[in-house]
C-alpha cells in the first residue's frame, strides 16, 4: 500500500507540472495568434498556434483526470516532506536516476559541444557502461561499435545532419 501512494504522489506532480505546460503553451500560442489575426495574416484557427492549443487543452483534461483519481486512491502531496521521502531520495534507485543524469549532463553539455560527435559518443557510453559496473574490453567493444554504427547508419545513410 505504501508503494501505491507514493505512486499516486508522483502522479499528482506530474499532473500538476502538465497543467502548468499546458497553460503556458495555451498562453504562448494565444499570443502568438493574436498578433497574426490582428495583422491580418490568418483567421484564428488557421494560425500555427491552433493546434498546440488543441493538444494542450486535451493534456489539460486527461491530467485533471488522472489528479482526481491520484487524490481518490490516496496520493497526497504532503507526502514529499515525510520521512519516506527523504530516505527514497538516499536509496538505490534515487542514485541510479542521479548517475544517468550526470552522464547525460556531461555527454550533452561537455563532450557534444567540445568532441566530434563519433568520439563523444563513445566516450559516453562507455563511460555510462562503467558506471553500471561493466568496465573492460566489451564495453570498450560496444562503446564503439554503437559510436561507429550511429554514425554510419545516421550520418552516412541516412544523411542526417549530425551534432
Amino acid at each position: 500500500m505504501k508503494n501505491e501512494k507514493l505512486s499516486r504522489s508522483g502522479d499528482l506532480v506530474f499532473c500538476l507540472a502538465c497543467l502548468v505546460l499546458g497553460v503556458l503553451v495555451i498562453v504562448n500560442s494565444v499570443t502568438s495568434a493574436l498578433t497574426m489575426v490582428a495583422a491580418g495574416e490568418a483567421t484564428f484557427f488557421e494560425t500555427p498556434g491552433f493546434t498546440p492549443i488543441v493538444v494542450a487543452c486535451l493534456l489539460m483534461i486527461l491530467c485533471g483526470v488522472i489528479l482526481v483519481d491520484s487524490f481518490r486512491n490516496g496520493g497526497r502531496l504532503g507526502w514529499f516532506w515525510s520521512k519516506d521521502f527523504r530516505n527514497a531520495l538516499k536509496g538505490p534507485e534515487a542514485m541510479a536516476v542521479y548517475k544517468t543524469v550526470g552522464a547525460l549532463v556531461i555527454y550533452i553539455f561537455v563532450l557534444l559541444p567540445h568532441i566530434p560527435y563519433w568520439a563523444s559518443t563513445a566516450i559516453f557510453v562507455f563511460g555510462f557502461m562503467t558506471l553500471l559496473g561493466e568496465f573492460g574490453w566489451k564495453a570498450a567493444l560496444i562503446a564503439t561499435l554503437v559510436s561507429g554504427g550511429s554514425f554510419f547508419i545516421f550520418g552516412t545513410l541516412f544523411r542526417v545532419l549530425l551534432p
